[in-house]
């Protein structure tokens, strides 16, 4: 980076929780499938954001609109996807760290499994609570660091102490009762 030069911190927040919501979930690491699913999810949840917000919400479900037929496109494209990794899953031999790979043992009470549309499902509606939701919730911490030179130092202190020059693990989050102090300090400013 260069001095003044502009990010679009929504943009790039976004993408970064894509990228981990995608590959936490569905177990994919490269960067196609996590792109082609992204821009699917993008798509859908922005033209339903607009049905819901315009006159779409007023109209009769069978009556065909742009946006509707956006959204049935970027659903084609994600059950297609789903139903893509769902098949790799389930031919693959070794265990994956990830939900997908939980939802396809889970059974219920009467020792069923869920069906491969109940798996999409659910793995689609974690992706949406949690890409956006956490998307948000990046930018306006940058902001408050931003806007917070001391709190933003001790923060890169911590960061550096605890990790060093190594990616965070799940093993990390109580060494870093500063890092959780600022998340939850942005989620009380901005829920």
């Amino acid at each position: 980076l260069t001095d003044g030069q502009r990010i679009d911190v929504k943009r790039e927040m976004s993408a970064l929780t894509q990228k981990i919501a995608v590959r936490t979930i569905f177990g994919v690491d490269t960067p196609a499938d996590s792109e082609a699913m992204g821009r699917a999810m993008d798509v859908a949840q922005m033209e339903i954001g607009k049905e819901f917000a315009g006159l779409g919400a007023l109209l009769p479900d069978w009556v065909p609109t742009p946006g509707r037929a956006r959204i049935r496109k970027a659903a084609a494209v994600i059950d297609a996807e789903v139903r893509r990794v769902v098949a790799r899953h389930r031919g693959g031999e070794e265990e994956r760290p990830d939900l997908l790979s939980r939802l396809l043992t889970a059974v219920d009470e009467s020792g069923t499994h869920l069906s491969d549309e109940e798996i999409r499902d659910e793995a689609v509606t974690l992706y949406i609570g949690g890409h956006e939701t956490t998307s948000t919730t990046l930018v306006w911490a940058w902001y408050l660091l931003a806007r917070n030179p001391r709190v933003r130092d001790a923060l890169a202190e911590e960061l550096d102490r605890v990790l060093g020059d190594r990616e965070p693990g799940f093993e990390d989050y109580a060494q870093l009762p500063y890092a959780q102090a600022v998340v939850k300090e942005t989620l009380r400013l901005f829920p």
